[in-house]
């Protein structure tokens, strides 16, 4: 029963609603007209024999897949998360790279990841390139930011300037409107 119930009925029982979305943030959720494709790359196999620095990313990674968890959740099933785990020589290697994604070497062969590329069904991709602890209180933010701004380009602006010249009672002295 409360395997089925746990399912069903999520609760945040954090001080600070670590994993609870913003209303902001749920109301773009819901104003999605069309699907987008998180994938979230993370080389969590190299981490495993990789220094302390790298596994100290293992905590955070486990935060930042619970956040696009509840993206997926309040979308409505306009948000699909993909977790990828690049692997040396890999497709999703050349892929991450070819995205943009920052890599850092941990051996001769493998190389580390941690970013999120979006993409729209209208084409339009964007990505964080890494996921920076500094930015750790700004996650929610920064990938909310990402999907709007995907979602709804920004408008152009267009500008008209006119210059026009009223001639005054002096014939030398013009004025500016």
């Amino acid at each position: 029963i409360v395997g089925r119930l746990s399912s069903a009925w999520r609760m945040d029982i954090t001080e600070q609603n670590l994993y609870t979305l913003s209303e902001g943030t749920r109301a773009i959720l819901g104003g999605l007209r069309q699907p987008i494709t998180l994938r979230l790359y993370y080389t969590k196999t190299a981490t495993i024999n990789a220094p302390d620095q790298i596994r100290f990313f293992n905590t955070y990674y486990d935060y930042v897949k619970a956040i696009l968890e509840e993206y997926v959740i309040h979308s409505n099933g306009m948000v699909d998360l993909e977790i990828i785990d690049p692997r040396p020589y890999s497709q999703e290697e050349l892929a991450a790279i070819r995205y943009g994604l920052r890599r850092f070497s941990i051996t001769e062969e493998e190389n580390f990841f941690f970013g999120l590329v979006l993409q729209t069904q209208l084409g339009v991709t964007k990505t964080i390139p890494f996921f920076t602890p500094d930015r750790e209180n700004f996650i929610e933010y920064d990938i909310t930011y990402l999907i709007d701004t995907a979602v709804n380009p920004p408008k152009i602006r267009i500008g008209v300037l006119s210059l026009s010249l009223i001639h005054i009672s002096e014939p030398t002295r013009l004025r500016r409107i």
